[in-house]
C-alpha cells in the first residue's frame, strides 16, 4: 500500500512538474508564489507555523479550539470502559454524564486556547523556515563579501542619471 501511494505521488509530481516546465506561464506563476512566500517569511520574521496559526485563528476563530476540545472529550469517554458500559446499558446519556462532559469540555477548551495562544506567540522554525533562513544568511554573506551594496548603489545612481537625461530631453522638446 505504501509503495502504491508513493508511486502514485511520484507520478502526480512528474505530471505537475512536467506541466510547469512545458507551460512557461505556470512556471512563472509558481516562481512568483514561491518568491512571495519566501518574502513573507523573511519580511514578517514569523515561522510558517505562526503564520498558519494566525490564518487559522483569522478564519475559524475559536471554533477550531472548541472542535479539538470536543474531540478530546469524546475520545476520553470512548476510552473509559466504565463510561462506555454505562452508556450502553442505559441506552442514553444521562444528566450526570452530560455534566461530566460539559466540565471536561470547559477544561479542554481552556487547554486548547492556551495551546493556540502559545503557538502563535512562540513559533518553531520548521525545515522550510530553516532552509529559507540559511539561504538568506548565505546570500547576505556573499552580497557583503562581493560589495553588493556598492554595486546596487551604482545601479541606482545610473538609473537616476538616466531618468534625469530622459526627463531633460522631454523638457527640451
Amino acid at each position: 500500500m505504501g509503495t502504491a501511494i508513493r508511486s502514485a505521488g511520484a507520478g502526480i509530481a512528474r505530471r505537475v512538474g512536467g506541466a510547469l516546465v512545458k507551460n512557461p506561464i505556470g512556471a512563472i506563476v509558481a516562481l512568483l508564489v514561491v518568491g512571495g512566500v519566501v518574502a513573507l517569511r523573511l519580511g514578517t520574521g514569523k515561522s510558517f507555523e505562526q503564520m498558519g496559526s494566525e490564518l487559522n485563528h483569522m478564519f475559524l476563530g475559536d471554533m477550531d479550539d472548541d472542535a479539538r476540545a470536543r474531540m478530546t472529550v469524546r475520545h476520553r469517554f470512548q476510552g473509559d470502559q466504565m463510561l462506555t458500559r454505562i452508556r450502553s446499558q442505559s441506552g442514553a446519556t444521562n444528566a450526570q454524564m452530560n455534566r461530566i462532559a460539559d466540565d471536561l469540555f470547559n477544561h479542554e477548551r481552556q487547554l486548547e486556547r492556551g495551546k493556540s495562544l502559545i503557538e502563535r506567540e512562540f513559533g518553531v522554525n520548521g525545515t522550510w523556515d530553516m532552509l529559507i533562513l540559511r539561504f538568506a544568511e548565505g546570500f547576505k554573506k556573499v552580497w557583503s563579501q562581493n560589495g553588493g551594496h556598492d554595486k546596487w548603489q551604482q545601479v541606482i545612481d545610473a538609473a537616476g542619471a538616466h531618468e534625469l537625461r530622459r526627463g531633460s530631453k522631454r523638457m527640451g522638446r
